[in-house]
């Protein structure tokens, strides 16, 4: 995993109009963009009801994947930030990133049946969920 540059980050953040939660920003340019395929298998095991999370986006997934999606039939107004092994994405709501925050709540999109649901009211306690398996 290679640490994301914050020149990077702040580019993304020109091109979305909002600014991403400052939680998220320290995961990826800490640590980069985190990969989980274990994930799906602890929770498969313990039986656990949480949707696992599998890969997190690149920056230039980000910024293509979330219009591609909008066009595909997601609601307008979502920045993806990492999918599951389905296709489903992990998301932002925009309107949560107007202005510069320390974290913000988990949107899921279930592209099969086009809804969007909140999953957590931050992404650190998105994290924190995983960290308990």
């Amino acid at each position: 995993m290679v640490p994301i540059n914050g020149d990077d980050i702040a580019e993304l953040e020109s091109k979305l109009n909002g600014f991403l939660p400052e939680s998220y920003k320290y995961l990826i340019s800490t640590y980069g963009l985190v990969h989980t395929p274990n994930v799906l298998t602890k929770i498969c095991d313990l039986n656990s009801d949480i949707s696992e999370v599998q890969d997190f986006l690149s920056l230039e997934d980000i910024s293509s994947l979330s219009q591609l999606y909008e066009m595909s039939g997601m609601p307008k107004g979502h920045i993806l930030f990492a999918s599951d092994c389905k296709g489903n994405m992990f998301c932002f709501k925009l309107s949560n990133c107007i202005s510069q925050q320390t974290d913000a709540p988990v949107w899921f999109f279930d592209h099969g049946a086009c809804t969007v649901t909140q999953v957590s009211d931050s992404f650190t306690q998105w994290l924190a969920q995983f960290n308990e398996l």
